[in-house]
């Protein structure tokens, strides 16, 4: 069967890379860090904008709820 594929298949695939040097692996690897901790960091400032988003304004939520009760009190025992 292999014999048949070696004759009439695709050459397209049948490709070898050359090995990569010393310096490319050293380089590939040092980007590929770069690349992690740049995620991980941005990842960090995400989780610390949600939560500066979710904190806000104490205040002003403590305000929105008096009101929404107030309103509540004068539809209901008016």
């Amino acid at each position: 069967m292999q014999e048949i594929h070696d004759r009439c298949g695709c050459e397209y695939f049948n490709w070898l890379d050359p090995e990569m040097t010393d310096r490319a692996t050293i380089v590939i690897n040092g980007l590929l860090r770069k690349l992690d901790r740049m995620e991980s960091e941005k990842r960090l400032q995400d989780e610390f904008n949600g939560r500066r988003k979710l904190n806000g304004c104490p205040a002003a939520r403590w305000l929105c709820l008096v009101v929404i009760v107030l309103l509540f009190g004068f539809i209901v025992y008016k």
